[in-house]
Formats: C-alpha cells, structure tokens, sequence
C-alpha cells in the first residue's frame, strides 16, 4: 500500500464515496421505523438510493474504463474517472426518471428535517441507549 499509493488512492477515493452513500441511505431507511409518518422521508431516502445507485455504477464504469484504457492504450488514469463520472450523472438520472415513470416520489430533500430531528432523539442527552420512541 505504501509504494503504490498513487494507484490506489483513486480506487479509495470510489470506494470511499460509494461506501458514504450506502451508509446514508442505511441510516434512512433504519431511522424510518423511528418516524410516525414513514412518507414523510420519502423524498430523502429516494435521492440517497438514487445516488448510491449512480456512485456504484460509475464506480463499476471506471473500474472497467481503467482496465481497458490503460492496458491498451496508456492513457492517463483521469480518462477513467471521468468516464466513470459521467457514468455516475447518466445512472443517477436514469434512476430519477425511473421513479417520475413509476408516479412514486421524486428523491429530493423533502423529509430530511424529520430524519434530522430523529438522528437527533437517537442522541439526545440521557438517552443511553433507550429505544427511540416516534415523537
């Protein structure tokens, strides 16, 4: 790891944000049961699933656009990521009009104060560990 830092960092870099954005719609789709109206972070947990579906696609995209580009052609290793970039844009879009075809709701930000305010009563003083009660 130490002497090829250069070649892995853009790999920790795909896997990182692709790990952050799984991590995220986890914690929305956990914090749904804590919430007396589950719609309400509807929106929210849309948008945190369409991007973790664009970064796991783009990252899939410039992993094979590595392999392929700089095996053959000895282009630079940026060639890859912005493909995979790009990929990333075109399935994060393609997921968005996936659900505006299917009439569910649109993922925005709609529904992240009250996924917010259930993060916070989850670690709020004195909780200690007590289950998190719909408020």
């Amino acid at each position: 790891m130490a002497t090829h830092y250069a070649r892995f960092r853009r790999w920790g870099y795909w896997a990182g944000g692709l790990a952050i954005a799984l991590a995220l719609y986890s914690l929305a789709e956990g914090a749904e049961t804590f919430i007396i109206h589950p719609d309400g972070i509807l929106g929210i947990k849309h948008l945190l699933a369409a991007l973790a579906t664009g970064l796991g696609f783009g990252t899939l995209v410039a992993l094979t656009a590595s392999y392929y580009l700089e095996g053959s052609y000895y282009t630079e290793p940026r060639v890859a990521n912005l493909i995979g970039l790009a990929a990333a844009g075109v399935a994060f879009l393609v997921v968005e009009i996936g659900f505006v075809v299917s009439n569910t709701h649109l993922g925005d930000f709609s529904g992240s104060k009250l996924l917010l305010a259930a993060i916070g009563q989850s670690f709020a003083k004195n909780q200690y560990g007590l289950p998190i009660l719909p408020a």
